[in-house]
């Protein structure tokens, strides 16, 4: 009985200490905009601050995360506060309340960003992909039937594919450990090779997934790779030569995702996580961050 009222006393605890760092944190924000007309661009208790940003202090044990958008009228923040497992949050127009800002980590979670600008082919084009090797398909995006989404990219073949295969881009990467992974989804029962390629100079670290795809059942696989250049990556695979594949056979891609570090995540995006993800950029044009599924 001592354990678990000692328990709920520390847990209301943290709880107010969490919504009154969010209080007062709110008033220094609120406060430096009225003198500046915008938000601090971020929380920074450096010393010397960067230009055009706070110190927002914390309790001890406490985390903060903040996003500005001081592009549209009138200006908004939002702030996360976290300590141990329990996040509260805040805004420009709302009061404290339990969970986390889109695109923030709740309760300690690993916050992700995917570097694919247009992961599940929402925008409506297949403008972001391109063929590698001899073309023997026809590229369009589908409406219905997606793994994420409502779209999904279909390449679909006139002759017996012979080295065909996709990728979708991302931006320059500077160097370093990236995860890239993909959904693809097969007519016919064929062997898939994972490949990436781009003007970024890489090796493979690892690969994983069941590359041996069964018909149409999407499945993901994923590459591990070591950029050691500024530039480029193309996140995708290729199919090789094989006789079941022929005119009117379908390749289907979707939920590509691209990440630093060597550790490949389920997919997620502001579309089918509009709650705790959000794009840096316009929808389906831009990086997109959030809590690691």
């Amino acid at each position: 009985i001592t354990i678990v009222a000692y328990r709920g006393i520390s847990q209301r605890a943290i709880v107010s200490s969490l919504s009154s760092d969010l209080d007062n944190a709110s008033k220094q924000l609120k406060l430096a905009q009225i003198d500046s007309g915008n938000y601090p661009v971020a929380n920074d208790c450096s010393t010397p601050p960067a230009p055009n940003t706070i110190c927002l202090k914390a309790s001890p044990n406490t985390t903060y995360q903040y996003t500005v958008n001081n592009s549209t009228t009138p200006p908004t923040f939002c702030l996360t506060a976290t300590n141990g497992s329990t996040s509260y949050f805040t805004t420009n127009d709302a009061t404290p309340q339990v969970g986390g800002c889109p695109g923030h980590s709740v309760g300690g979670g690993t916050v992700i960003t995917n570097l694919i600008l247009d992961p599940s082919f929402e925008s409506g084009t297949s403008s972001g992909g391109a063929h590698i090797g001899s073309s023997s398909s026809s590229r369009s995006v589908i409406a219905g039937a997606a793994s994420f989404g409502s779209k999904f990219l279909r390449c679909t073949f006139a002759t017996s594919p012979a080295g065909d295969g996709w990728g979708q881009f991302s931006g320059d990467l500077q160097p370093g450990i990236y995860t890239g992974s993909f959904w693809v989804r097969s007519s016919e029962a064929i062997s898939f090779n994972r490949y990436f390629e781009g003007s970024a100079t890489k090796t493979t670290v690892a690969s994983g997934g069941n590359a041996n795809l069964v018909p149409n059942v999407w499945t993901q696989l994923w590459m591990t790779v070591n950029v050691t250049s500024v530039g480029t990556l193309k996140v995708g695979g290729y199919v090789t030569p094989i006789a079941t594949l022929g005119s009117g056979d379908t390749l289907d891609f979707d939920g590509i995702m691209l990440t630093q570090g060597s550790t490949p995540y389920s997919y997620a995006d502001p579309i089918t996580n509009p709650t705790s993800w959000v794009w840096n950029g316009t929808s389906n044009n831009s990086t997109s961050t959030g809590p690691a599924l």
